[in-house]
């Protein structure tokens, strides 16, 4: 048993899983459960480390943990609140979603990812060659005239929006502005196309929401308990708050089940289809400022990069997000392993604690852990 148990550890090495040193932590706790019978043992250890986390020092007040692998689905929450009535604030995992009604119409056919911004909305003349794809990228540093987060209103932010150039292209760098510009040109298509219009909210509404029975989750969501702000139905965005809870860079609320769902969807092709995937997973650029590759910032963080949110003990083939509000999505394609971590761990000033990542990093590492050893039981239960 240990032998074959061994020999997954090792195919998952070869996959890009950084877990040599957890070899023992594997081997031990994959043998419990199979000759023991011991699943049940170990889903309560999972459980109390969990809880073991909300504390003044994480700041976590409620938490969701979600892991599918395979058939095997084990959703753990802890807190106080009533996960059938309850969402979450994702924050910037809202960009995902973006990203999927981009590629939604361009599989409709009446959006390039390679046409000028400027060639859509002439609004956004200042940033001169800058494409669809740059965004998607976030290719260069790009900068409106102003924070947008300290506009007054709604119109103020637009016209602070149209402001918008490219201060230097050869530089990645993560900036919200490209997706807030990307929900308003999406609007704009859809209208020059059906002659209708449809605000970003309903388009995701439409094309995404609906069509894969994502029931919980939504902007501005009515009659659900909101988790991970103290904003009432407003998200913790400043920007997306002033945008009345509509940004193609923040606001969704949803909870674990629906991104459970939509991991199962990535894994299986359904989401993206393979060709997209593989446009994702190779979207790379030569950094000329810092002298090295970077990232494309199109959700795709492996572990070589300088900052990633994939589970190091994930493959390289990993599709993983944080959100301000705390929250990480991980989807590893290569061994079909979805995660879920969502948080309630704002405080009133809308910050998170001092320490909140380090502790953060320590609950993803364990939750990712026995993510695997789920996954080893499973490979090891398909060959008896």
């Amino acid at each position: 048993m240990i032998d074959k148990i061994t020999n997954i550890i090792e195919k998952l090495i070869e996959k890009g899983s950084n877990i040599e040193r957890e070899k023992d932590y594997l081997i031990k706790n994959s043998l419990n459960i199979l000759k023991n019978n011991k699943y049940e043992e170990f889903v309560i250890n999972l459980n109390q480390f969990i809880e073991s986390n909300i504390n003044k020092e994480t700041g976590i007040k409620n938490i969701s943990v979600g892991i599918k692998v395979g058939s095997a689905k084990l959703i753990i929450n802890k807190g106080n609140f009533e996960p059938k009535n309850s969402v979450f604030d994702i924050a910037s995992i809202t960009k995902l979603f973006t990203l999927k009604l981009c590629y939604e119409f361009r599989e409709l056919g009446i959006l390039d990812f390679n046409i000028k911004i400027k060639d859509i909305d002439n609004s956004y003349i200042n940033l001169g060659n800058y494409k669809i794809i740059d965004i998607l990228k976030m290719h260069g540093l790009i900068e409106t005239a102003g924070k947008l987060s300290e506009t007054k209103n709604y119109n103020e932010l637009i016209e602070r929006l149209k402001t918008v150039e490219v201060k230097n292209y050869d530089k990645y760098v993560y900036t919200d502005i490209g997706f807030n510009i990307l929900a308003f040109l999406l609007e704009k298509i859809y209208y020059d196309n059906f002659n209708e219009h449809l605000t970003f909210d309903k388009l995701c509404t439409k094309y995404i929401f609906k069509p894969y029975n994502l029931m919980n989750t939504g902007f501005n969501l009515q009659g659900k308990v909101i988790l991970g702000n103290d904003f009432g139905n407003l998200p913790s965005d400043k920007k997306a708050k002033i945008l009345g809870g509509v940004s193609g860079a923040a606001g969704i609320y949803t909870n674990v089940c629906d991104l459970l769902q939509v991991g199962e969807l990535l894994i299986n092709k359904k989401f993206f289809k393979e060709d997209f995937i593989n446009e994702i997973l190779d979207y790379y650029f030569w950094d000329t400022v810092e002298r090295k590759r970077s990232y494309s910032g199109i959700y795709i963080h492996t572990h070589n990069q300088d900052k990633s949110y994939a589970p190091i003990y994930f493959s390289n083939e990993t599709i993983a997000h944080q959100g301000y509000t705390g929250g990480v999505v991980a989807f590893d394609l290569k061994n079909k392993i979805s995660q879920v971590i969502l948080v309630d761990a704002l405080d009133k000033e809308n910050k998170k604690t001092d320490n909140y990542f380090y502790y953060f990093h320590q609950i993803q590492n364990r939750i990712s852990l026995d993510s695997l050893v789920i996954y080893i039981v499973n490979a090891l239960k398909e060959q008896m």
